[in-house]
């Protein structure tokens, strides 16, 4: 079976009427198939001395860009997740959302909080037929020429 990313969202939860907390979970399995997919692609670029572009073992690549690959594989996941979230609840928010809570040990899957502001639902009262008031001051030519000596003595 194929996991699609809006699966992963798992709970949300609203401390306010505005705020959103979206409650994640990536398998483990899907994080380290990422992590290999992008070891693949280091080992793919990299010459390492001794070796021939692309022929380092997989297990020294693995050794030295681990660190590197999970960063990048957290940098893909984490975002596709939230964006299939944010269509699949039809949520619009303000910003972007605050990651809190990542959680990757050497067991279980990938956890991790984003925390969301929505727009306010603003709904139109009627506003048609409000009787308003309109002040016109009347202007002389006395309160235009006074106007433009002004201007003269300002910019001079």
């Amino acid at each position: 079976m194929v996991e699609s990313e809006d699966q992963y969202l798992k709970e949300i939860t609203s401390p306010s009427e505005l705020k959103r907390i979206l409650s994640f979970e990536v398998p483990r399995e899907r994080v380290e198939s990422e992590i290999e997919e992008i070891i693949r692609g280091i080992r793919k670029e990299l010459a390492l001395p001794g070796f021939r572009k692309g022929k380092a073992p997989l297990e020294l690549v693995r050794a030295r860009f681990s660190e590197t690959a999970k960063k990048e594989a957290f940098e893909k996941l984490i975002p596709l997740a939230y964006q299939r979230a944010l269509e699949k609840e039809s949520l619009d928010p303000v910003l972007p959302g605050e990651i809190s809570g990542m959680e990757y040990g050497s067991e279980g899957p990938l956890r991790f909080q984003i925390a969301i502001e929505l727009y306010p639902n603003v709904t139109l009262k009627d506003y048609k037929g409000v009787k308003v008031t309109r002040e016109i001051k009347q202007v002389e030519d006395k309160d235009v020429d006074a106007e433009i000596e002004n201007l003269r003595q300002r910019l001079a």
